[in-house]
């Protein structure tokens, strides 16, 4: 009973539970229908409709009852008109918010946002938009859309100063625009895609650095740089914002420093430098500086051609002159003459260093001879030729140049002392050096010991005067025992026609030639020994004939042999030179050839002398190897002679020696055809001697300049013993001249009685007792 109590009191709790429940479920779920209903915006809509429908509906009918309008104190306003007049002004309201608002926003107006703002991201419009919520910092403006900048625009910094001033195209700078820096202008040209591109100008600091073109936001294509303030730095093509292809450099003065090709920046490819004023150095550049060669110009007018360490003259090279004469070529150090290489040349090669600028020679200077430059200032002291050596530089001078334009002495252009060990400085006195442009003086010397040789620079007020390379060793000697032999001779040749040369100078005076002759194949005894043996005068007339002869042919001789000499030395020379590969055949027989000749010729001068002294003898005369055969010679002026006082001498001579004839006005006339024959020979045997004096002087000097030349070694063996043949040829032709004179002299003599012994004091103390005699 308890048990079915319990389940009873079970199920009326559960009943009343289930009642509870319903009855909140039922009032949850109306609530919750009518809470759709009032959110279900679709049926709000639709009912709204429907009822603005109906009363629209109802609007449209006319009023029809006094209920259709509204009292308003005497008017009555229709309902239907207030109901319009609100739906109108709904409408205006909302199409001015959502239409009108926006549209004059965009277009008429500007809107100000804060950068944080997420309006901006889908804004189209015009807008300003600032870095600060308080909106005092712009941070852009202009018109966006959806968000980016489109068209023009500006741009600031976060302190406010304007960035960017032009067009813009999906929020990045495009086209034309204006950039900024700290409020200064930076560009102004062409943009695209944010960065410089196309054409545009370029500054710095306000100042115009660059204008051109540009391409990724450097500067790209033709254009020119600028120097701060200044001029046209650069005029040219550019690459990645560096110079590149052709162009131009000028310094800030506006003077051009270098046209030609460029590479990243720097001088590449085929240019020229402008180092000063009217000067170009053309060249082939790699990393801003000559690659090798260059080639020097200056006044238009090329300089220096060869190698280079940038545009220093380093290694060989040739200097022109300004009328384009090669004026050096050989190596060259720190922008000038390589003298360390030039001691090591001989002088024939330092010769042919100085090219065509002209040298002059100077001999006899401290031992040697010097070579001289003086266009470029340059000169060398050098060594005679020996029998071992060629003449060879032993000492350089560098001094001042004639031409202005060889800068070669330190301090000038680009010459340096770079390498030079520290120098010795002192003050020492300079003696003036035959072809070296510096006057004997006190100066500042520098002293440095180079490799193989030393050198000094010379300085006067620190101005480098004077560059002097010399070898250590002492300058050589001349010692070729041939040559000193050749010389030796030749001093006794010259020293003997010098004073045969000055006897003929006393042609106006009284007395015979007389000399003291050295000739081999006659003696030094008084000539006039040599006729007292001879009965007659004209026995002694004989003699003197055939001595003249004799002397003639002994002298003719001494020069043929000496001839003989010269051409056996060259001879053996061409043998040797033949053997050696750097010699001809034809040389050889051409010398062999001249030999076969003289020996001929002395053969021939041997025969005339016997033949000679056999006629001496038989005149009644002495050896004529025996006596001084020059004293046999005279020479005097014949136009001063007159024939009729010479025909009276000769008459009174012809009658004194007993000539029944020599009345006869017949005998007369052949006197005077033998007297006016004997001076017009005479004078012109004058005249021959005159000639020959002359020849011999000139061949006198050319063996002297062969002889010089070959010692300074610009002449050769050949060509000074061809001279030296030369000049005995002129010799013995001298003499023959004389020779012929005294043969005439002694007819005229012969014919007037000793006419010519008397007043020429010729032979006079051997002659004239055997005239007197042939007279009484």
């Amino acid at each position: 009973m308890l048990s079915h109590l319990l389940t009873q009191l079970l199920r009326s709790f559960g009943i009343f539970f289930r009642t509870i429940r319903a009855f909140f479920t039922r009032r949850l779920v109306g609530l919750w229908a009518r809470l759709k209903r009032l959110t279900n915006f679709s049926r709000q809509a639709t009912k709204v409709a429907a009822d603005s429908l109906q009363s629209a509906a109802a609007i449209a009918k006319k009023p029809t009852s006094r209920g259709d309008y509204v009292e308003t104190g005497r008017l009555f306003i229709s309902k239907k008109f207030l109901l319009t007049l609100a739906v109108g002004v709904i409408v205006l309201a909302l199409l001015a918010y959502f239409v009108a608002w926006p549209f004059l926003l965009s277009h008429f107006f500007t809107a100000h946002f804060y950068v944080g703002d997420n309006r901006i991201e889908n804004w189209t419009g015009r807008v300003v938009v600032y870095s600060d919520a308080e909106k005092t910092l712009p941070l852009y403006e202009g018109r966006l859309e959806d968000g980016l900048l489109q068209g023009q625009g500006r741009e600031y910094d976060e302190a406010g100063l304007l960035l960017y001033e032009g067009a813009f195209a999906d929020g990045r700078r495009e086209g034309k625009g204006t950039a900024y820096e700290a409020g200064l202008l930076l560009y102004e040209g062409e943009f695209a895609d944010g960065l410089y591109e196309g054409e545009g100008t370029l500054y710095q600091d306000g100042v115009l650095l660059y204008e051109g073109g540009f391409a990724g936001g450097v500067q790209s294509g033709e254009g020119m740089a600028y120097y701060a303030n200044s001029g046209v730095q650069y005029k040219g093509a550019f690459a990645d914002g560096l110079y590149e292809g052709q162009g131009t450099a000028y310094d800030e003065q506006g003077v051009k420093l270098y046209e030609g090709g460029f590479a990243q920046g720097l001088y590449s490819g085929e240019g020229s430098l402008y180092p000063a004023e009217n000067e170009r150095i053309d060249a082939v550049f790699a990393d801003g500086a000559p690659d090798g060669s260059i080639q020097w110009y200056k006044a238009g007018r090329l300089y220096y051609d060869g190698e280079a360490d940038g545009t220093v003259p380093m290694g060989f090279g040739t200097l022109y002159t300004q009328s384009g004469k090669t004026a050096y070529v050989g190596r060259m150090a720190n922008g000038t003459v390589d003298g360390a290489w030039l001691v090591t040349l001989t002088a024939e090669e330092f010769r042919e260093a100085l090219g065509e600028s002209g040298t002059a020679d100077y001999d006899k200077v401290s031992g040697g001879f010097v070579i001289s430059s003086p266009a470029i200032g340059l000169s060398a002291l050098c060594s005679y030729q020996t029998a071992d050596s060629e003449p060879a530089v032993h000492t350089v001078y560098l001094s001042a140049p004639r031409e202005s334009r060889f800068a070669l002495l330190p301090g000038q252009a680009n010459v340096t002392l770079d390498g030079w060990p520290a120098p010795a400085v002192s003050t020492r006195q300079y003696s003036k050096t035959d072809g070296v442009n510096l006057s004997t003086g006190s100066y500042a010397s520098e002293v440095y010991a180079l490799d193989g040789c030393n050198a000094e620079v010379l300085r006067k007020n620190d101005q480098a005067v004077l560059v002097r390379w010399a070898l250590a060793t002492a300058l050589p000697a001349a010692s070729d025992a041939d040559a000193a032999a050749e010389a030796e001779a030749a001093a006794k040749e010259q020293a003997q026609l010098e004073a045969f040369l000055a006897s003929l100078d006393r042609m106006n005076g009284t007395g015979a030639v007389q000399q003291n002759a050295e000739n081999p194949y006659y003696g030094q005894a008084d000539v006039s020994g040599a006729f007292s043996g001879c009965a007659t005068a004209s026995d002694a007339a004989r003699a003197v004939e055939a001595m003249l002869d004799y002397w003639e042919n002994a002298e003719q001789r001494a020069a043929l042999e000496g001839s003989l000499t010269r051409t056996q030395e060259l001879l053996r020379d061409a043998q040797n030179a033949q053997a050696s590969g750097t010699g001809s055949a034809d040389a050889v027989s051409a010398l062999q050839s001249r030999q076969t000749e003289l020996n001929g010729q002395i053969s021939v001068c041997t025969t005339e002398m016997a033949k000679a002294a056999m006629e001496a003898a038989a005149a009644g005369g002495g050896d004529p190897a025996l006596y001084d055969l020059s004293g046999l010679s005279v020479l005097f002026d014949p136009t001063t002679l007159q024939v009729n006082d010479l025909a009276l001498v000769a008459a009174a001579y012809a009658q004194a020696g007993g000539d029944a004839d020599s009345a006869d006005s017949a005998a007369d006339d052949a006197r005077t055809l033998a007297l006016k024959t004997a001076l017009a020979d005479l004078t012109a045997a004058y005249s021959g001697v005159n000639s020959a004096r002359s020849t011999y002087e000139q061949a006198a000097s050319a063996a002297s300049d062969a002889a010089g030349a070959y010692a300074m070694g610009t002449g050769s063996k050949a060509g000074w013993y061809e001279a030296l043949s030369a000049r005995a040829d002129s010799q013995t032709a001298l003499y023959q001249a004389v020779g012929v004179f005294t043969r005439q002299a002694n007819t005229l003599n012969e014919l007037t009685g000793g006419w010519v012994s008397r007043t020429q004091d010729w032979l006079a103390e051997a002659l004239l007792p055997l005239y007197d005699t042939s007279a009484q």
